[in-house]
């Protein structure tokens, strides 16, 4: 069903409902009604395709139509509006270029009310963050009303507030979402002045979001999961996974630093040792920091060594410190997050761009934030003191 709500748009949102307004005139200029006007679409410059929705006569020469979000899924949409049977001239025709904007998350809505949506309790606390941004449903409750198989519906964010996440918007909805409402926040040439304010790093909740925060880098479309039908997610989904672990060796960050003491594996070693000892794997174990080795006859200090996923050692215990494979976004330091991003974009960038000068760009940038990381951490503790005894076994 055609609803004029959706012709309060700055500009229609590709995959979102939108209502065209439609002027007629007869041949004299005067505004007239149409008879037996029926509309069709061009999209991309296909085929001509019958619109979902009947035309709406409003009177006086005026009429509007509701393209349906499957019919706003194109770059270049032509909208004819004729009499049936066709004849050589259409009555009107209209161009529609939908836009597609950057997303700035994705999630589930925790409610919804005839003008407002409650957005995840993930997103940012900041009040206005996202005023001028527009929100499009994609599923649920809300997800679209009246017929065709995309009818999803776009409104602008008027007001945002952190403290309850919700977001009021303009004008009402069609259909009003409610907690089975899924949605996006699309970034708007309005909205950049709220956006440059620093975001707590739980309104990044997922890995996707991380990943895109890397293709905005090199200026590329963002993705709705990793297993999007398009080149770009399938690198994302291969190159994400190392990456997290590159980076997390690189540098001892401290969300991710683990103690254990490690279980003994049944049998002995081939050669040398006495003793196996399970290298951690909840969470995993991506890099030993220090080893504390148990053995009172032999000073506390038997020696050991690392075999796969074992350590090898006399020892009758074996306590470590180590690195963790933390992949939790919500759990990183915002430091490891600025870092990680540089790292991401500079290892999509040749896929992506085929751009050599831009990823060696990226990689010393991250290898910046490294470094301000490693120095940040040196005032987040206790230094370590070096004692004569070491000295001297040193020596």
């Amino acid at each position: 069903m055609n609803h004029v709500s959706h012709a309060a748009l700055p500009y229609p949102i590709r995959g979102a409902r939108y209502t065209v307004p439609i002027l007629f005139l007869a041949s004299d200029g005067m505004p007239t009604d149409p008879v037996g006007a029926i509309p069709a679409l061009i999209l991309d410059g296909g085929a001509f395709v019958a619109a979902t929705e009947a035309l709406t006569i409003a009177g006086s020469g005026t009429a509007y139509l509701t393209l349906t979000g499957d019919e706003t899924n194109a770059s270049l949409v032509f909208l004819w509006v004729g009499p049936d049977p066709v004849p050589a001239m259409p009555t009107t025709i209209q161009s529609l270029q939908p836009r597609v904007l950057p997303r700035l998350r994705q999630a589930t809505a925790a409610a919804g009310a005839t003008r407002s949506i409650t957005l995840d309790a993930d997103a940012t606390d900041l009040d206005d963050y996202y005023n001028g941004c527009v929100i499009r449903t994609t599923g649920g409750t809300g997800g679209g009303g009246g017929l065709g198989a995309r009818d999803n519906q776009a409104r602008v964010i008027t007001d945002y507030a952190g403290s309850t996440r919700v977001a009021t918007v303009t004008p009402d909805w069609e259909v009003t979402p409610d907690s089975t409402t899924s949605f996006e926040i699309l970034q708007t040439d309005l909205a950049g002045h709220n956006l440059s304010q620093p975001v707590h790093p739980t309104s990044l909740p997922s890995q996707v979001d991380v990943a895109n925060l890397a293709l905005i880098k090199l200026g590329d479309m963002q993705i709705v999961t990793f297993e999007d039908d398009s080149a770009h997610a399938r690198v994302a989904k291969l190159l994400y996974p190392r990456v997290v672990d590159a980076c997390l060796r690189d540098h001892k960050w401290r969300f991710a630093v683990r103690q254990a003491a490690l279980a003994e594996l049944a049998g002995a070693p081939t050669w040398r040792y006495a003793r196996r000892f399970a290298l951690p794997t909840d969470p995993y174990c991506l890099r030993i920091i220090r080893v504390s080795t148990e053995a009172p006859e032999l000073g506390n200090k038997t020696p050991w060594e690392l075999q796969g996923r074992e350590i090898l050692t006399d020892a009758e215990s074996v306590t470590i410190e180590y690195i963790a494979r933390i992949t939790d976004p919500q759990q990183w330091d915002v430091a490891f997050l600025d870092a990680l991003v540089e790292r991401l974009a500079s290892e999509l960038a040749m896929p992506i761009t085929n751009t050599p000068t831009i990823r060696g760009q990226l990689l010393q940038a991250y290898a910046l934030k490294v470094d301000a990381a490693k120095s940040t951490d040196g005032m987040e503790g206790t230094p370590e003191v070096i004692t004569d005894r070491q000295l001297i076994e040193v020596r």
